[in-house]
């Protein structure tokens, strides 16, 4: 009886400390929550939400246990033992067929907990996952007592990008946030690529990437613009604010069809994005950059507290180093992949809630994008520029409707994206566009253009005929437009 009772009060004692762990990131949520202008409890962050639950109905079973008989306390512990068992055989088996997992191969973690184990064993304070700007519209940073929508992500940090093939990529950013191997704002630029994730390089080495490679191909200097998540108007936003000064001599803006017209309509629903289509309107981001880096740094450490709270930070940089190859054992006892799958399926169903909040408006999509469009035609025929557009098709194009892998037919008629009102909006305002989806199509084997042959951002043989058929487009709209005027 004694024995059992000892057991209990471990039992106990080691719960406490495990919730005291996790209360401190509902301290660190709650005390953020207003400055950050996070709104709803989906914000937490699941798995922890889950487990502190999970641990303070331990502790409440254990001491009402420690009150009842014998017979009692024999079958809570085998209760105990036998969810313990279940769970922890549960991640052990997660772990054994880790580098799969429902969406794409990973290495086991996401871009932030890159940025975590940086800060961890490196004690690099200046590695971060990257800052997608369509996911700050909601609160932004205040400057001069004035909000601020970034429209890049932070600059001159390590910055991890996104991962499809089961390598993390990352890059330097530049000085205002992109990814660019060296900063060229001081330069004669001949191309500048606007666009997003698939502009930004998702998710390839940066030699494969687009950029890259149509400097390869072109030797010319090319300044990517791009950055994941994107709409045209946050587009249209990082040519106002960093490209245009620059004069590029062409401007190559890629419309991807599977979410840029969705992202473009939502963007517009905050005043200080949807006012890049006025003539003359700024944010000045050049001019506060210093500032809008210290405050990006600032927001992400109190969004990186939210989803690792500062305890559980100080006992992972102290034990961590020293675990050295039993870092696989740490992980298990902290049902690292179980958490993983908790967090993901709260974050889908958050996903899900937060699309129908607001109910998507085609008309009022399409007068954006010509807006957009008119006020970008109108800087580049000023500065004397061209302006081209890529189309980029939605990969279910190629795939079959519903699936990730199985082949479809190539069915170029699919307008669930409204393609042809798109395509009929820049025909309206004479704009050069390019067509990839007729490369693609004409390929006898698609799946080659996506990253492990699925429902991904494009391979490296994708990135290369891409800027192959922009550069091959461009050079022969050029002539036939000489051969027009002549």
């Amino acid at each position: 009886m004694k024995y059992l009772n000892r057991m209990l009060l471990v039992g106990i004692a080691i719960s406490s400390i495990l919730f005291l762990i996790e209360v401190t990131y509902f301290i660190e949520f709650f005390y953020n929550r207003e400055l950050l202008n996070i709104e709803g409890i989906e914000a937490l962050d699941g798995s922890t939400v889950a487990s502190s639950i999970l641990i303070l109905i331990f502790i409440i079973f254990n001491l009402i246990t420690l009150k009842q008989e014998k017979e009692t306390k024999v079958k809570f512990f085998t209760l105990i033992i036998s969810f313990l068992f279940s769970v922890y055989t549960s991640e052990l088996f997660l772990q054994i067929i880790k580098p799969v997992n429902i969406d794409h191969i990973r290495d086991g973690k996401s871009q932030i907990e890159h940025a975590y184990d940086d800060r961890v064993y490196k004690k690099n304070d200046e590695s971060f996952p990257l800052m997608i700007p369509s996911h700050l519209l909601g609160q932004g940073i205040s400057i001069n007592q004035k909000k601020v929508l970034p429209i890049s992500g932070i600059s001159r940090v390590k910055t991890y990008l996104c991962n499809e093939d089961g390598k993390m990529q990352s890059y330097i950013s530049d000085k205002y946030g992109f990814n660019n191997k060296k900063d060229l704002y001081d330069e004669k630029i001949d191309i500048a690529l606007l666009g997003d994730s698939f502009t930004n390089g998702a998710c390839v080495d940066y030699s494969d990437n687009i950029a890259s490679k149509i400097s390869k191909y072109s030797n010319e200097k090319v300044l990517n613009l791009g950055i994941s998540g994107n709409g045209l108007l946050l587009e249209l936003g990082s040519f106002v604010e960093y490209g245009a000064r620059l004069k590029p001599s062409k401007i190559v803006w890629i419309y991807y069809e599977g979410n840029d017209l969705y992202d473009t309509f939502f963007e517009s629903l905050y005043p200080e994005i949807r006012s890049y289509i006025n003539q003359g309107y700024s944010q000045q981001l050049i001019m506060n950059a210093k500032e809008v880096r210290t405050k990006l740094i600032d927001l992400f450490d109190s969004l990186f507290f939210l989803k690792f709270n500062r305890l559980q930070f100080r006992i992972d940089s102290f034990f961590l180093p020293q675990f050295g190859n039993y870092k696989k054992i740490y992980n298990f006892f902290f049902l690292k992949e179980l958490r993983f799958l908790v967090n993901k399926f709260i974050s889908l169903h958050s996903q899900a809630v937060a699309k129908n909040r607001t109910k998507f408006d085609l008309d009022v999509a399409l007068i954006l994008v010509e807006r957009t469009m008119v006020r970008a035609k109108n800087i580049v025929k000023d500065q004397n520029s061209k302006m081209y557009i890529v189309f980029i098709p939605n990969p279910y194009r190629h795939f079959k409707k519903g699936t990730k892998t199985e082949v479809g037919p190539l069915d170029d008629s699919m307008d669930s994206y409204y393609k042809k009102d798109v395509l009929g909006v820049f025909e309206k305002l004479n704009l050069p566009v390019f067509d990839f989806t007729k490369v693609i199509h004409g390929h006898g084997d698609f799946r080659k253009f996506y990253q492990k042959r699925r429902v991904n951002h494009y391979s490296k043989f994708g990135y290369d005929e891409l800027a192959k058929f922009t550069l091959e487009s461009i050079k022969e709209f050029e002539a036939d437009v000489r051969q027009e005027t002549n």
